[in-house]
C-alpha cells in the first residue's frame, strides 16, 4: 500500500525509529546532564552514605541515606537546593530520607509523632518541646533536637549510633 508515494512498511518502520531515537536522546540527557550531576552534588553533601535518583511517574525521587549529622535543617535544605537546580523546569521532585533506627527509636517516634502533628495543626511548637523533654527524660541516652523553618518541622532523635529523622511538611 501506497500513501502519496510512500510505502507504508517505511513509514512504520521510519516513525519507529524515530520514536526510538527521541527516547534515547531524552534518557541520555536525563542521565548524563541531570542525574550524574546531581548525584555528584548530593555526595558532597555532609553525612551523605548514599543516594538513589529514579524517574517517577510525575517526579524525580531523590532517596538519600543520611548517616548521623549534627543538623537535619541544614542537611535537608542542602539536599533540597541541590534537588531544585537540577530538576527540570516541568518535574518536581522528592526527598526521601533513610535514617537508622532501632526499636527504641521506632517506640519513641511513635509517641512523638501525635504532639508532632498536633503542632503543625495548631502552631504549639511549645507544648511539642515540652513533650519531648517529658519522653526523653523517661528515656536514657536519648538526645533529640528540633528545628523548625517556614515549610518544614524538624525532628532528630538520637540513641548511641541510631538516630531517627523526620522531616514534616508545614501548610499555611
Amino acid at each position: 500500500m501506497r500513501v502519496k508515494g510512500f510505502s507504508l512498511p517505511v513509514i512504520i518502520i521510519t516513525f519507529i525509529l524515530t520514536l526510538g531515537i527521541l527516547f534515547s536522546v531524552n534518557w541520555v540527557y536525563t542521565e548524563m546532564a541531570i542525574k550524574k550531576p546531581l548525584g555528584q552534588q548530593l555526595s558532597e553533601v555532609k553525612g551523605v552514605k548514599g543516594y538513589t535518583i529514579e524517574n517517577g511517574p510525575e517526579t524525580m525521587e531523590l532517596t538519600v541515606e543520611l548517616g548521623l549529622v549534627d543538623n537535619i535543617e541544614t542537611s535537608y535544605m542542602s539536599l533540597n537546593e541541590i534537588a531544585y537546580s537540577h530538576v527540570k523546569n516541568n518535574q518536581g521532585y522528592e526527598i526521601r530520607i533513610i535514617d537508622n533506627p532501632n526499636s527504641q527509636l521506632i517506640t519513641l517516634w511513635n509517641e512523638i509523632q501525635y504532639y508532632a502533628y498536633q503542632s503543625l495543626v495548631q502552631g504549639d511548637f511549645v507544648t511539642l518541646k515540652e513533650s519531648l523533654d517529658d519522653i526523653v527524660k523517661v528515656n536514657e541516652n536519648v538526645n533529640y533536637q528540633v528545628h523548625i523553618n517556614e515549610t518544614h518541622l524538624f525532628i532528630q532523635v538520637q540513641s548511641h549510633e541510631n538516630y531517627i529523622y523526620r522531616i514534616l511538611q508545614r501548610t499555611n
